[in-house]
């Protein structure tokens, strides 16, 4: 079963990022609703198809998804995505953030002075193994 997670939750880590980012001397990313659709079909379907990567086993990868949700359409535009799943409070907004902070990867996308917009999904049930955990996806994008 997949759970989708309610919006105050997806909202928590849009602050802890911007806590992060002003913490960085940068701006704020805005949440994009297309972004924030998409991001919670990868993370849907991460869950249902029991995988974890940025590119799903029929091959959708994130530049695919991110030209699907229509934000782009008409811009030139880059993206970056990130990625996370934990249980507890491993799978916190909070704890979440910090993780990606001390990934060099992930820490590169989150402090990024480029992105503008983000879209943030989240969704819970059985994965890998464990009765309850979470799935984050989180799609930065700047578009000019």
């Amino acid at each position: 079963m997949v759970e989708i997670e309610p919006t105050a939750t997806r909202k928590e880590l849009l602050r802890a990022i911007n806590h992060i980012r002003t913490a960085y001397g940068l701006g704020h990313v805005h949440g994009a609703r297309a972004l924030r659709e998409m991001a919670l079909a990868h993370s849907e379907d991460m869950l249902r198809h029991q995988y974890f990567a940025h590119t799903s086993p029929t091959g959708s990868t994130m530049a695919y998804r991110v030209e699907r949700s229509g934000f782009v359409h008409g811009y030139s535009w880059h993206a970056g995505e990130v990625l996370a799943w934990g249980v507890g409070t491993r799978a916190r907004a909070k704890a979440t953030a910090a993780a990606w902070l001390k990934s060099s990867p992930h820490r590169a996308i989150l402090l990024s002075a480029t992105y503008h917009w983000v879209g943030i999904g989240r969704n819970c049930g059985r994965f890998l193994g464990y009765s309850h955990a979470c799935v984050w996806t989180a799609d930065f994008v700047f578009r000019w």
